[in-house]
């Protein structure tokens, strides 16, 4: 384990960061479980399950790595290293949350065919969404496949290090930061971009009633897009210059842990955008809270009538 992470201070970040994830992408699957009915999901709603999905997986291994905790490691070298790529070098982790930036790409198109090319658009179905979602789960795991040869295992002193890659130095480094972080942020703020523009140009959009659901889940969407370009695009800098003259001795310093803490945030961050810009998801958080008290209330009443209740039965038996 990095020195930088190895504290108490850090720990308790990231344990708060996983709790958050967890919990509030656990309500935004549960709005949709309890309160949305199958057959009125639209693209948009199957790309905001697979974000909510994919935070509420990154909070669970938020917890089991290097950051938090890690079991032993395990005692035959084939499994140390898998032990190493898989929970220490974060390649699950970091897998889960460029799931997130391929949605966010998938939505982010989803929301200018919506705006821009309305007649294309109409003709999309729900079926159409999840083959995307089924390409952006393989084709995010298979670009964070360069883990498998940037960590090896010391399996004399039972722990995980950083490598150097062994092949491809000049094209290696390029092909990871641009599909990694500069073709999706670009094609993101690009279309985003073009969205802004062809509003500003459409006073309809902007005055008539009838596009202000179009509308607030085009902001939702933008919201969740910035929120993931400014939170890691720091950490996808910071990792490339390992590459450089730099190498890659920070990667155990503090600064770097802090651009992995503000890329980790994004796994809690969008169900709070969802609450401040959907009035429909802040009262579906509500009564889904409002709910759950009300039943852990409805169990303790309960509870104390069934004392009292036995209590006066053995009273009037003695």
């Amino acid at each position: 384990m990095s020195a930088a992470s190895d504290n108490w201070i850090s720990r308790t970040i990231f344990t708060t960061f996983a709790i958050a994830a967890f919990l509030g992408n656990g309500l935004v699957l549960g709005c949709y479980l309890k309160k949305r009915k199958r057959p009125t999901l639209t693209p948009f709603d199957i790309y905001v399950i697979n974000l909510a999905l994919s935070d509420v997986l990154a909070g669970v291994f938020l917890i089991f790595n290097r950051f938090v905790y890690l079991p032993a490691m395990p005692n035959s070298q084939p499994n140390a290293h898998l032990f190493c790529t898989i929970l220490w070098g974060g390649y699950i982790l970091f897998g889960l949350c460029y799931v997130s930036v391929y949605t966010c790409v998938a939505l982010t198109i989803e929301r200018w065919l919506a705006v821009v090319k309305p007649h294309i658009y109409r003709r999309i179905k729900n079926k159409n969404a999840l083959i995307s979602l089924i390409f952006v789960w393989l084709w995010a795991f298979f670009i964070n496949s360069t883990v498998f040869i940037s960590v090896d295992e010391n399996f004399e002193k039972g722990k995980c290090k950083w490598v150097e890659p062994n092949f491809g130095e000049k094209i290696f480094p390029f092909l990871e930061l641009s599909f990694s972080c500069v073709l999706p942020f670009s094609i993101i703020i690009f279309l985003y971009s073009h969205i802004v523009w062809k509003i500003r140009r459409m006073e309809n959009f902007l005055k008539q009633s009838k596009h202000n659901y179009k509308r607030r889940i085009t902001i939702i969407g933008l919201a969740a897009s910035a929120a993931l370009v400014v939170g890691w695009t720091p950490v996808k800098v910071s990792f490339m210059l390992r590459y450089t003259g730099v190498g890659g001795k920070h990667l155990q310093g503090p600064i770097h842990l802090a651009f992995i803490m503000l890329a980790s945030s994004n796994s809690f961050v969008n169900p709070i955008l969802y609450g401040i810009y959907s009035s429909k998801f802040r009262d579906e958080y509500k009564e889904i809270i409002g709910g759950f008290f009300c039943q852990i209330f409805t169990r303790q009443s309960s509870g104390r009538r069934e004392k009292k209740s036995t209590s006066k039965n053995l009273i009037e038996l003695v």
